[in-house]
């Protein structure tokens, strides 16, 4: 599942501007599932920790866990971009 963001074309972009913004859902698309997974339900899906950790079969403290690891690793790979 890929989240739609919006982007300009090449054609819409200000002269002098080369690298456009990066593209977060080609970032979340390239995590392992078990990491992608609670960030899409919780963040997407609009469902609680607690909800998700009941859909996904895991501890709380584990689905937590996992959404923090994650956001940590795309600040740093779209911030790097």
């Amino acid at each position: 599942m890929t989240i739609p963001v919006p982007r300009p074309s090449m054609d819409e972009l200000p002269d002098g501007v080369s690298n456009p913004v990066p593209d977060p859902s080609l970032a979340l698309e390239a995590l392992p599932e078990k990491l992608r997974l609670p960030l899409v339900l919780c963040y997407s899906e609009g469902m609680s920790y607690e909800e998700a950790a009941d859909a996904l079969r895991i501890p709380l403290s584990t689905l937590r866990g996992r959404i923090h690891r994650v956001k940590e690793q795309l600040r740093k790979e779209l911030s790097a971009e």
